[in-house]
């Protein structure tokens, strides 16, 4: 009923903190950027569909967030502009922009 041994291990997490702290901070200070920035920012997925917006973008188009991720740019963009839109949205999926 004696104890024999006793085994600790211990790991220091001191980077590991700091740099979850230092990623939270970075979120909350873009986080901060995009919801008060005077411009419309949004951003898409791959496929194109809007999944942020800032509240000046939902102003500025007059549709609600919700509607607004059920569509993309090709949706809301002018006819007259919708071609060089498209090589635009190529060019990102290519790789050739980000």
């Amino acid at each position: 009923g004696l104890v024999a041994h006793w085994v600790m291990i211990q790991r220091d997490i001191t980077d590991r903190k700091k740099a979850v702290d230092a990623v939270r901070r970075s979120e909350a200070l873009f986080r901060g950027v995009f919801e008060t920035a005077p411009a419309g920012v949004a951003l898409t997925d791959t496929s194109g569909h809007y999944v942020e917006c800032n509240p000046t973008f939902v102003s500025m188009l007059g549709r609600t967030h919700e509607e607004l991720q059920r569509l993309t740019p090709e949706d809301i963009v002018h006819p007259d502009d919708l071609a060089e839109h498209k090589r635009f949205w190529a060019e990102v999926q290519s790789g050739r922009l980000d």
